[in-house]
C-alpha cells in the first residue's frame, strides 16, 4: 500500500469530503474571478469599483488626501489606524496663519512664535505655533510638519490641526497626503 493510499485510507470519510469539498470551492472561485476579468477586459463589466477593495495579503497600501484648516481644533483625517501601520504625512500645498499679521506659511509653521514656558496652551509647546500637528484617538499630540513618517503604536482615527490653541483668528488651510502600509 502507498503512502498515499495509507493517508485516504486513515483520514476520516467526513474530512475526506471535506477536503474535496474546499478544493470544489476553490476552483469555482477561482474559474469566476478569471471569467470576471476576462469580462472586464472586453468591456462587459466594469469591475473597477468592485477591485479597490481586494486585499493582497498584507501588501496593501491606503492613500488619502486630507484639507486641514486653520480655524478648527482637532479635525478627523478619515484614516483610522491600526498599531503596526507604517504611516506618511506630507505637506502637499496650501498656505495658513495663526494670527491676522504674520505672513503666510506651509505645514512647517514657517516663522510663527514658539511659546515653551509653562503658561502655553498649545498642543505641543516648544513646536512652532503655526505648524502641522496630530494625533492618535486622544493620545499624545505630535509634531507633523511638513514630512513626518512614523510606526502607529495603538489604533484609532488620525487627527490633525494647526499647533495653536486660540483658532478664531487663523487663516488658510493646508492639504495633505497620508499614505498607510
Amino acid at each position: 500500500m502507498t503512502a498515499e493510499e495509507k493517508l485516504k485510507n486513515d483520514t476520516p470519510p467526513s474530512r475526506q469530503v471535506l477536503s474535496s469539498n474546499m478544493a470544489s470551492l476553490f476552483i469555482t472561485f477561482v474559474a469566476g474571478m478569471i471569467v470576471a476579468f476576462v469580462l472586464q477586459i472586453v468591456g462587459v463589466v466594469d469591475l473597477s469599483g468592485y477591485l479597490d477593495d481586494i486585499v493582497v495579503f498584507g501588501n496593501h497600501t491606503e492613500e488619502y488626501t486630507v484639507i486641514v484648516t486653520a480655524t478648527e481644533a482637532w479635525q478627523n483625517s478619515g484614516v483610522v489606524l491600526q498599531a503596526g501601520d507604517s504611516v506618511e504625512i506630507e505637506y502637499v500645498s496650501g498656505e495658513w496663519r495663526s494670527i491676522p499679521y504674520e505672513s503666510l506659511y506651509g505645514a512647517d509653521g514657517g516663522n510663527s512664535h514658539v511659546c515653551c514656558s509653562a503658561s502655553c496652551a498649545e498642543p505641543l509647546p516648544c513646536d512652532p505655533k503655526g505648524g502641522l500637528v496630530g494625533q492618535i484617538d486622544a493620545d499624545a499630540p505630535f509634531f507633523v510638519g511638513n514630512y513626518l513618517q512614523f510606526t502607529a503604536q495603538n489604533d484609532g482615527p488620525l487627527q490633525l490641526r494647526m499647533n495653536d490653541i486660540g483658532t478664531y483668528d487663523n487663516e488658510g488651510s493646508v492639504t495633505v497626503s497620508i499614505t498607510v502600509k
